[in-house]
């Protein structure tokens, strides 16, 4: 019998369990979303004071690039967790 972890979703409002595989899938996709909203962040650093309009837009657009790829890991996380409501909920 393998293990599972149940845990309360409150953003998408509903228990799920999952096996141990499925846990670290979503933490490996939790993990690589910050590393990209931090990816982001540096780019958003590098940007200021930049003098040169085209290398400052370049950054810009980098970390604009990372936060839509931070939101699409997220989706792809939250899709992982969701399983079909039983009648009793």
């Amino acid at each position: 019998m393998g293990l599972s972890l149940a845990i309360d979703l409150d953003e998408i409002g509903f228990l799920v369990k999952w096996p141990k595989a499925q846990q670290a899938s979503y933490e490996v996709a939790v993990k690589k979303a910050s590393e990209y909203r931090q990816h982001a962040e540096e780019c958003r650093q590098m940007a200021k004071g930049l003098k040169n309009e085209d290398q400052l837009a370049q950054l810009m657009e980098m970390a604009e690039t990372w936060e839509r790829l931070a939101k699409e890991r997220e989706e792809q996380a939250r899709k992982q967790t969701k399983a079909p409501r039983s009648k009793d909920q």
